[in-house]
């Protein structure tokens, strides 16, 4: 394989900060979720604040990571050289 070129070394750059957006935000939601599902957080409230609604923050989130994640690895495809 030849060298790699510039845009494929963003490309890589691209999907691997993609990866850390998508790892970051799955720490964060499960965190969140442990503390909404302990016994103790829930004493006395009523059903309907017990389900947590949608992060907005989320899915900005896990929509961004996955479109780094997804044109870093079509621009990468790209200048493939066959």
């Amino acid at each position: 394989m030849d060298v790699l070129v510039e845009e494929q070394i963003w490309a890589i750059a691209m999907v691997l900060f993609g990866a850390f957006i998508l790892n970051t935000c799955s720490r964060w939601e499960r965190a969140e979720k442990e503390i909404a599902s302990d016994p103790r957080n829930r004493f006395g409230k009523k059903n309907t604040e017990k389900t947590k609604p949608k992060s907005t923050r989320g899915n900005i989130m896990t929509t961004a990571g996955f479109l780094l994640c997804a044109g870093g690895m079509v621009l990468f495809l790209m200048h493939v050289k066959l």
